[in-house]
């Protein structure tokens, strides 16, 4: 038996790629100052440690875990916690279970909903792996132009993209899949004979485009600096098996790594296409060195103003999207049905307006989602919640957090004492002008949250410290 899905034998992963350099007369500079470069290459990735997990927690072979009819010593436990070497007999306590095989089966009889140690099924623990699960597939692919500019100066302009296939998902079976007699749910598998039925599937998608262009200036007159910008887009319907199932549970929690709302099995992928979680829509980073100028002369002046240097790190970047979610479970067909996070979400109602959380403390105007109008149960209404008038319109990831504006900044000085020896005395400033630095995770998306919208939480501010080095 294959531990999570079938031996992959024919991930064929081909690379290719060429460079040139053309000497087109002055387009070109002149012969060795341009060059072309392009690639494409198939890759392949392995299941993320959590997937394992899901497996190893608890879903046999790999975890053992007997419920009900113990007898023996310690008896009775609510449970037997056994080794492989002797599967039926509890680690701690000696309590052991009756050996069950060969399954000869039930009567028909048998009332499943009732008799001991036979439901649920399935219990709210852990997912399991779809038998036809493949490992992720990213075709990457750059087209890149590099100029030569005077001699110490090159710029670069490039396409940069990507396409992913087979990504890992989370997705609930055990769903309800319409509304009976008295606007009861229904599910498939009815509850609480069975539980949650939690699966993971390698059916997501992703696609990523980009260009990216940078200046890089060598030392040269005491300068140094690099420059670069990145102008992407990062689409998919599933940033990670995390993102998809377990996302983050709570308000404040949507920024980076997470989302707050599951994929939603009833329209899985048209609904949850999205930008990224991980999508920086535009990044500037500046570093650079600079060495001031000393005099030479006196030895004293020249003591003091030889051997300075200013460097640092300046960087913008657009903020991260973030995704908005009812937790209060409006549809009625989450909280029961799936061990991940439940996929309500709200109606958006008007576009994203963001506001000032400096003088509001506001991130943006929570009257742009609403909650859907059969609230706070839909089956109550008589609504099924495979509508989408119970699980809301908003897209995926709708609005943006808090992005980057820092500035880091080192002034130091080298001083030779010998020719061996010299002291350097640094001063650095990190987030140098102390702007606020708002923490993405500190968004409230949650539509249900008294605080709905705000803004609660920042990084650090300005910080300074002073070192100095001894260097032989």
């Amino acid at each position: 038996m294959q531990a999570a899905g079938p031996t992959q034998w024919r991930n064929f992963g081909p690379r290719v790629g060429f460079a040139y350099s053309p000497d087109w007369g002055w387009l070109t500079g002149g012969a060795g100052k341009t060059s072309i470069r392009a690639g494409f290459g198939i890759y392949y990735d392995k299941s993320a440690t959590e997937e394992s997990g899901q497996v190893g927690f608890g879903v046999p072979p790999f975890s053992i875990s007997t419920q009900l009819g113990v007898t023996g010593p310690g008896a009775p436990v609510s449970g037997v916690n056994p080794s492989f070497a002797s599967p039926f007999t509890d680690v701690a306590t000696a309590a052991v279970v009756t050996n069950p095989y060969p399954f000869t089966g039930f009567p028909s009889s048998v009332n499943f909903a009732t008799t001991p140690g036979l439901e649920p099924i399935f219990t709210s623990c852990c997912a399991v792996v779809a038998p036809d699960t493949r490992d992720p597939r990213a075709s990457n692919y750059n087209l890149t132009v590099e100029r030569q500019v005077g001699a110490s100066t090159i710029v670069t302009v490039g396409y940069v993209g990507s396409v992913g296939r087979r990504l890992s998902d989370g997705m609930p079976q055990n769903v309800v899949t319409g509304l009976g007699p008295g606007d009861a749910v229904v599910y498939p598998y009815s509850l609480p004979v069975y539980g949650p039925i939690a699966t993971i599937f390698s059916d997501g998608t992703s696609s990523y485009n980009a260009l990216q262009a940078s200046v890089n200036k060598k030392m040269s007159h005491g300068l140094q600096f690099l420059v670069s910008y990145t102008y992407s887009h990062s689409i998919d319907d599933t940033s990670g098996f995390e993102n998809s199932s377990f996302g983050e549970d709570g308000g404040e929690g949507g920024g980076f790594g997470g989302s707050i709302r599951s994929s939603n099995p009833y329209c899985f992928p048209r609904c949850d296409i999205g930008s990224s979680v991980y999508d920086a829509r535009q990044r500037l980073v500046i570093s650079y060195v600079y060495q001031i100028p000393g005099f030479r002369g006196n030895w004293a002046i020249s003591r003091l103003t030889r051997g300075w240097t200013i460097t640092g790190i300046t960087t913008f970047q657009t903020g991260f999207p973030l995704d908005i979610a009812d937790l209060s479970d409006p549809s009625g067909g989450c909280d029961l049905a799936s061990d991940f996070n439940c996929w309500d979400g709200p109606n958006q109602v008007a576009p994203v307006h963001y506001l000032n959380p400096h003088t509001t403390g506001m991130w943006f105007d929570p009257s742009s989602f609403v909650r859907v109008s059969c609230a706070p149960s839909c089956p109550a209404v008589g609504v099924s919640p495979t509508s989408v008038v119970a699980y809301g319109d908003a897209p995926r990831n709708p609005i943006r957090g808090p992005g980057i504006n820092n500035w880091d900044f080192v002034l130091y000085k080298n001083t030779t004492i010998t020719e061996r020896t010299t002291v350097q005395l640094r001063l650095e400033a990190y987030n140098v002008f102390n702007h606020t630095q708002f923490d993405p995770n500190g968004v409230s998306t949650n539509l249900t949250s008294g605080t709905f919208g705000a803004i609660i939480a920042a990084e650090n501010p300005r910080l300074v410290q002073i070192a100095a080095k001894f260097i032989f």
